[in-house]
């Protein structure tokens, strides 16, 4: 019967149009999961980074620690940012997070 062929081509090229369609959007998201992927690796490098950094940083302030008297904060040959640190949480203000902790809350 010439309508029911006519009825099965139609449809026939309606399922080509949406499998077109999925064909593309699976495409789309491909694309979009290796930006993600890209994303997140940068993010873990960054973070990885950030524990060296602020693992050095723990390591030097136990090492100063170490070679300070009772009762004195740093060391007297200590100076610069660890001493100021040191100074404002003995005056019990907070100090600026460091350069790497800005990084990773701007990711």
């Amino acid at each position: 019967d010439h309508e029911s062929v006519a009825r099965l081509r139609e449809e026939c090229h309606e399922l080509r149009l949406q499998s077109a369609q999925y064909v593309t959007r699976i495409q789309a998201l491909e694309d979009e999961n290796r930006c993600f992927s890209k994303q997140l690796n940068h993010a873990k490098r960054v973070i990885t980074e950030a524990k060296g950094v602020m693992f050095g940083e723990i390591m030097e302030a136990k090492r100063q620690f170490d070679q300070s008297k009772p009762g004195e904060c740093m060391p007297p040959a200590a100076e610069g940012q660890n001493a100021r640190r040191c100074s404002q949480l003995d005056n019990g203000q907070q100090h600026e997070p460091n350069e790497e902790v800005g990084k990773l809350r701007a990711v």
